[in-house]
């Protein structure tokens, strides 16, 4: 597993969750972040057991979402296979970005579905 470092991009808004009661969206972040997380140490367990396809080590150093502008999940679908959520951050998924996942799922025999983020919204 990878350590997040000074990557946040989990809580600005992309993806869905609460963290006491407060609840972030796409379009909103979560109340909680200012330049970090303000609650690291005690933030709850939706948070701190969330980590994305980058910091389980499954995906190399330039997809941080941070330098990738996309957040990756592993999901599962009601069949019970694995797959990826790729949520692009504000701007178009970039097309090495794109190539790479979709040479990961070939070769993983997965698939991915890729969500739509729009800018305006953060």
């Amino acid at each position: 597993m990878i350590e997040c470092g000074d990557c946040t991009a989990c809580c600005h808004g992309w993806l869905m969750g609460s963290a006491y009661g407060n609840d972030f969206y796409p379009g909103k972040r979560c109340v909680f972040l200012n330049q970090n997380c303000t609650i690291y140490t005690n933030r709850p367990r939706a948070c701190s057991n969330y980590q994305c396809a980058w910091s389980q080590g499954l995906f190399e150093h330039w997809l941080k979402p941070t330098e990738s502008n996309v957040i990756v999940s592993v999901e599962v679908d009601p069949g019970g296979k694995q797959f990826l959520k790729v949520v692009e951050m504000g701007i178009p998924i970039r097309l090495d970005v794109l190539n790479y996942i979709d040479n990961w799922v070939r070769q993983n025999n997965t698939y991915y579905i890729l969500i739509k983020g729009d800018k305006n919204e953060n």
